[in-house]
């Protein structure tokens, strides 16, 4: 008979993800996550599989917290050029949270080659980019159909791509330490090119 689990199943997870937040695919060593979750190896691996499979979940479950942190407000159906103004301004100041000096797990990941060659991580990180974009094509969307933006409509999903590249951009500035004014000049300059 089976042991009863003696742990939060979702926060070891949670725990799993901020390691490999901050130390990477590959930083994030088997003994790094034993020492971020409480479990041993054997605990972990008989929960997820193995470290590859716990690292598809932590990206999993990074895109379950950064949508409910970036893009919530640009998901909801009522979103408007004041919710992109607000996300982007939020990484202006996201040095000063411990967390928020990781970045994006996802961009992070994006220039590890041993994490981009390994099985489903690529499709993953595409797929996170897309629904970047997307939240803010629909948002661009709504805003040109109540008249706050005049971005033609025909130019929706340049103007999404390049809040795609902001966003993603800023994040990276963010990581590597960038000062708020830069990361300022970055946001309102964006900005200028969608603001009525």
């Amino acid at each position: 008979m089976p042991r009863p689990r003696t742990y939060d199943v979702d926060e070891v997870l949670r725990a799993a993800t901020v390691c490999f937040w901050e130390w990477g695919y590959d930083g994030g060593t088997v003994t790094r996550l034993e020492e971020a979750t409480g479990l041993d190896r054997r605990q972990l691996f008989r929960e997820f599989g193995d470290k590859h499979r716990l690292f598809l979940a932590s990206l999993q479950k990074f895109d379950e917290m950064a949508g409910a942190h970036y893009l919530g407000a640009l998901e909801d159906p009522k979103s408007g050029i004041r919710d992109i103004r607000r996300t982007l301004m939020g990484f202006v100041n996201q040095g000063k949270h411990p967390l928020g000096q990781f970045g994006c797990l996802f961009c992070n990941t994006a220039r590890e080659g041993n994490a981009m060659g390994a099985e489903g991580v690529a499709q993953a990180v595409t797929a996170h980019f897309a629904r970047v974009e997307r939240a803010y094509r629909g948002t661009l969307e709504r805003a040109l159909d109540v008249g706050e933006t005049a971005i033609e409509r025909s130019q929706l999903r340049a103007a999404a791509r390049s809040l795609l590249a902001t966003h993603m951009g800023m994040l990276v500035m963010v990581r590597a330490g960038q000062s708020k004014a830069t990361l300022r000049d970055a946001a309102d300059r964006a900005l200028a090119a969608i603001e009525q």
